[in-house]
């Protein structure tokens, strides 16, 4: 990338090319979020400037909407937390304003549900248990049930169900969850699901094939202690599974699912910079450059 950063955002458009957005930028002798982004073409294997966000913008999400366009959601700008999004048309290469959120967020949730609505979940400026829905035909945002307990640095996932599974976080006092509880679109409830082994947050949660969640690494009890162990989540029964666990501890990090099955995971701060496989076959992490 032409501009180092992090708590930025990274988008897969339909043309293949991938748009980052945002983030604070490594330049910065006082870290500030920046607007700029820029798109890799992975044709030419080259970075390409796109057009800047209408604000800076740290720790907010960026969804594909079923448009092809990129709805970009709150964050961090100026030090302050906005509940201002804006769109990125694709076809176009420009950005247009979309309403703002009812409460300002950062470090939240995004969901694309089967609707083609929007989950936001947590992150709020006062209350971060809050929970709203974007309607991208209607370009207006309704709030939704609120969660069992306040949460930052979670993570949710589609289940196979289009049920949204949302699990760990801290709160606004650096208390860390175990918990999580799944929301159901269709009657706008939350309900309590089985506790993680461990308390996390910045950890990732991946779908895999089978249906099931992988969850690995994160932070706990302290924001530098970092996990490496692992556990899987079985929609079915309820259960979670501890799993073989990475090399090194991990937060912050990201975890794709590949077409192969495997789940390869990248990054996290502090940790070393190597990347790794996993396997929920054989239940085994191999290093990916050796794979």
């Amino acid at each position: 990338m032409s501009t180092g950063r992090a708590a930025h955002t990274t988008t897969l458009l339909r043309s293949g090319r991938t748009l980052v957005a945002g983030g604070i930028s490594s330049k910065s002798i006082i870290p500030l979020s920046i607007s700029r982004c820029e798109l890799y073409d992975y044709k030419s294997d080259k970075w390409i400037e796109a057009p800047n966000m209408s604000a800076a913008r740290a720790g907010h999400t960026a969804t594909l909407l079923s448009s092809g366009n990129v709805l970009v959601i709150g964050g961090l700008s100026g030090g302050d937390i906005v509940s201002s999004c804006e769109i990125y048309n694709a076809s176009g290469n420009n950005w247009t304003s979309a309403a703002n959120m009812n409460i300002s967020r950062a470090l939240h949730t995004t969901t694309l549900l089967p609707s083609g609505h929007i989950l936001v979940a947590g992150g709020g400026e006062n209350d971060p248990s809050t929970c709203e829905l974007y309607n991208p035909q209607s370009n207006k945002w309704t709030s939704a049930a609120k969660m069992s307990v306040t949460r930052i640095g979670h993570t949710a996932i589609l289940l196979s169900t289009g049920k949204v599974l949302v699990a760990g976080g801290i709160n606004p006092i650096f208390e860390f969850w175990s918990s999580c509880e799944i929301y159901d679109p269709h009657t706008n409830q939350w309900t309590a699901a089985a506790k993680m082994s461990s308390e996390r947050a910045a950890h990732t949660a991946t779908l895999l094939h089978s249906g099931k969640v992988l969850v690995t690494g994160g932070a706990w009890h302290e924001l530098l202690d970092f996990l490496d162990s692992c556990e899987v989540y079985d929609p079915l029964t309820n259960k979670w599974t501890e799993v073989a666990s990475m090399s090194q501890g991990r937060a912050g990090h990201t975890a794709t699912l590949l077409p192969s099955g495997q789940v390869l995971v990248t990054g996290g701060e502090l940790g070393e910079p190597f990347a790794e496989l996993y396997d929920p076959v054989s239940d085994k992490w191999t290093p990916a450059d050796d794979s």
